[in-house]
């Protein structure tokens, strides 16, 4: 029981802990970034995110006065977690399931890919080392050191969630860097904690550990996807200090599970043990088929999120596939890139907004003419707009000659405006044939532009001209 009420006091500091970490880094870099490049810039993330991961796992292990772990196996653990991360998560998720590409593309995508893809995978991870890694070993002699393994190798994982976070985002201040790296610790090591707990009590009580492992993964996963869901909304929703409403949320939520894993601990220490300190490990074949489900559950997400809807024109003679779900609306009406409004006599077939409000907008133009692609006059297709720069190169699209437009502008509507002036980054394609000039364009804010661009690009891909 005093060894239980270590790891509860170590739980309380290690809260309190990222609570200042965080507002530390507040007052510090709320609007400061990490201004060097190159290694010097990776040495610092390195230390920034490695400090809540590590004194995380410190305050535990120098906590456990009363038969403290072996620290080649805090180490180990600890090691574990984040080579898992490296080694199955970031597989998994960024190369066989692709989630960036289609998580956010639905609400039901939201939900499904947090909850069957990436909590379905951390928790599993951490089934498989505790099970595998620790449980069967001599080390592993109390309830509590379930817990303890579980907590160390959710530190681990955390460390590796962040970093690849962090490294694709170089714009993050140091205040966004503190709120990533403690939000992945509170809720990753807690919830190892929990998975430990409920793997490793069942070696005292001669119950099955099949059954506990299903339970585990399938408590995890809940809460993990619950962990995703939660703060994408808050962030989508736009709500203003959405970082600390964010973190707030995260922190009730680790301290609930740390609190309930207390409890549930100190219940089962109060009672009478079955001492079997080595076990034979054999493999719990239904916890990985319950996996596999669930995994294939989060790959039919996928396969609908990210399915292609057919567009053809017959008039116009021209045919593409897009994906509806990036899409919030989709008329043939005369939406137009602001740029393009002085295009005169052409007619939209196709146009499209991006899913939130002014993230991109997308459309599609013909003109009844018929011109070479030598011919082309770049300069009839940028509108009425004066540009801050300029690019034109050659182009096949579909098969068909034409011309690609790479150029940008200010809005000279925000001028007046208190803030200052939005710019835009444009696409323009044009693509001459027999009786028609198509004109594909993909218009967005900088900060739009390159996660959207490849919308635009996968729909040249697919071109075909209908009947010509």
């Amino acid at each position: 029981m005093a060894r239980l009420k270590n790891f509860s006091k170590s739980g309380v500091l290690n809260v309190l802990f990222q609570v200042i970490f965080l507002l530390i880094l507040y007052f510090v870099g709320s609007k400061a970034c990490l201004s060097m490049e190159g290694a010097g810039r990776n040495i610092l993330l390195l230390i920034l995110v490695l400090i809540p991961s590590a004194i995380w796992t410190l305050f535990f292990y120098f906590q456990d006065r009363i038969e403290p772990e072996p620290a080649s196996y805090v180490v180990v653990s600890f090691l574990a977690g984040m080579a898992g991360a490296v080694l199955l998560t970031q597989p998994l998720e960024k190369s066989i399931f692709r989630i960036d590409e289609w998580l956010y593309e639905s609400s039901a995508a939201l939900i499904i890919g947090s909850i069957f893809i990436t909590g379905v995978v951390a928790s599993f991870l951490f089934y498989l080392v505790i099970r595998y890694g620790f449980y069967g070993t001599e080390e592993f002699d109390e309830p509590v050191d379930g817990m303890v393994y579980g907590a160390f190798i959710g530190s681990g994982f955390a460390l590796i969630k962040s970093l690849t976070y962090l490294a694709a985002h170089p714009e993050f201040t140091l205040f966004s860097i503190a709120y990533t790296a403690t939000t992945n610790i509170l809720i990753y090591a807690s919830v190892g904690s929990l998975i430990g707990y409920i793997i490793g009590r069942v070696k005292f009580l001669k119950k099955s550990p099949q059954a506990a492992s299903i339970l585990a993964i399938l408590i995890g996963m809940v809460l993990i996807g619950l962990y995703h869901i939660l703060n994408e909304f808050v962030f989508i929703a736009g709500l203003e200090g959405a970082i600390w409403i964010s973190f707030v949320l995260t922190l009730i939520l680790a301290v609930a599970i740390l609190i309930f894993v207390y409890f549930m601990m100190r219940r089962l220490t109060a009672k009478p043990l079955h001492k079997e300190v080595h076990v034979k490990i054999r493999p719990d074949y239904l916890v990985f088929l319950l996996v596999i489900v669930f995994l294939v559950v989060g790959g039919l997400m996928k396969m609908t999120a990210t399915r292609d809807a057919y567009f053809k024109d017959a008039k116009y003679g021209i045919a593409f596939r897009y994906n509806p779900h990036a899409f919030s609306f989709l008329p043939s009406s005369g939406l137009s890139p602001i740029g393009l409004e002085a295009l005169a006599f052409s007619t939209t077939v196709f146009s499209a907004v991006g899913e939130d409000e002014g993230e991109f907008i997308f459309t599609v133009k013909v003109k009844e003419e018929s011109i070479g692609p030598d011919e082309i006059n770049t300069l009839d297709y940028t509108g009425d707009i004066e540009t801050i720069s300029f690019y034109a190169e050659e182009a096949n699209i579909g098969g068909k000659k034409g011309v690609h437009l790479r150029y940008s502008f200010i809005d000279e509507s925000q001028l007046g405006a208190k803030e200052f002036p939005a710019v835009y980054w444009v696409y323009t394609d044009i693509i001459p044939s027999e009786k028609y000039t198509y004109i594909f364009t993909f218009e967005a804010m900088p900060q739009n532009f390159d996660k959207k661009v490849k919308l635009y690009e996968d729909i040249l891909k697919t071109i075909e001209w209908v009947n010509q």
